[in-house]
């Protein structure tokens, strides 16, 4: 089937779907501990050292707190610092202030907490937390997780295949290389998948926003979400609109290739199939309207020969057995 290429991405993306209740980085019983040398690099002494993990706390002021080859646990407290994890799996705390983290070299999890915080994973696969405030996240390299919490943030995956969170706010959310999954979350929100197969989803539940999404180079899935604006971008893509459409709010679709697919998703609880049909927009005849059941769920702007055959209707159990696991509210 045409469609059968979006449902193994999804079936991926859902594999890998974020959760952020667990922390990778709790079993630490086989970190060696540092020797005195190591305690000392940047003239810092430990503060504690429990559960394996080496601690380094701040002050109210601004600091610059370096960690050890060794796997840390550093907090910035309050005041505009900056944190360096360096070796070994650390744990990274900006608190209050403006901070500047560097997680380096380990799989390392930071996290801004209060404040407009800037966090850069580094080396391995990283956990970034945004917190509070307008942040800017970086991945660089390897696979990364990055979830922007409350604020306008930036997020920028780099290399790896990397998940992507906006969370609250109008978020700017960037895959980079690789097969990225980027989620706006609430706001408005900018998402761009980079280069690779990125699967990028503007849906959210409530009180919804105006989205960007852009799927740039590679196969891509794109969700679309209410009102939200949708550009594939280069090679063939797939565009995922659905009945919650109808109700909501039309997509816009631009840029549609003969190589991509529009694929419509339906809740096949509530009945029988519904009736996909075109029609021109009376707004403006280069402008074909997507309509289920009678009802606009999609404007493909720029092109006057959009037919069913680039159109497949998917009911929603198939999806969700392949990996969509959620209809919007």
């Amino acid at each position: 089937m045409i469609w059968a290429g979006l449902l193994g991405l999804l079936a991926a993306g859902a594999a890998g779907a974020m959760d952020f209740t667990s922390n990778p980085k709790d079993e630490t019983e086989n970190t060696p501990e540092p020797d005195q040398e190591a305690l000392d690099h940047a003239g810092q002494t430990a503060t504690d050292f429990l559960d394996g993990l080496l601690s380094l706390d701040g002050t109210d002021d601004d600091d610059i707190l370096s960690g050890t080859e060794f796997a840390d646990a550093i907090s910035g407290e309050l005041g505009n610092d900056q944190l360096g994890g360096y070796g070994g799996d650390d744990l990274l705390d900006g608190g209050a202030g403006f901070d500047d983290m560097h997680g380096m070299e380990g799989n390392d999890t930071l996290t801004g907490g209060l404040g407009p915080d800037a966090a850069y994973a580094g080396q391995d696969d990283d956990l970034l937390f945004g917190g509070d405030g307008n942040d800017s996240l970086f991945g660089q390299s390897d696979d990364d997780i990055l979830f922007g919490d409350a604020g306008d943030d930036s997020l920028h995956g780099g290399d790896g295949d990397d998940r992507l969170n906006g969370g609250g706010g109008d978020d700017s959310v960037l895959g980079g290389l690789g097969d990225d999954s980027l989620t706006g979350g609430a706001g408005q929100d900018a998402l761009f998948g980079g280069w690779g197969n990125d699967l990028v989803d503007g849906r959210e539940a409530g009180e919804v926003s105006q989205d960007f999404l852009n799927g740039g180079g590679g196969s891509d899935t794109l969700i679309a979400g209410t009102d939200d604006i949708v550009t594939s971008g280069a090679g063939a893509d797939q565009i995922i609109l659905g009945d919650w459409l109808a109700d909501t709010g039309a997509a816009h679709v631009f840029d549609l290739e003969a190589d991509d697919q529009l694929v419509v998703v339906y809740d096949d609880a509530a009945g029988d199939a519904p009736d996909l049909s075109i029609a021109k927009s009376p707004d403006a005849s280069s402008t074909s309207q997507l309509m289920l059941n009678n009802r606009v769920i999609a404007e493909v702007q720029g092109t006057e020969t959009l037919s069913l055959d680039m159109v497949s209707l998917v009911p929603f159990s198939v999806a969700q057995a392949n990996g969509l696991t959620s209809m919007p509210a």
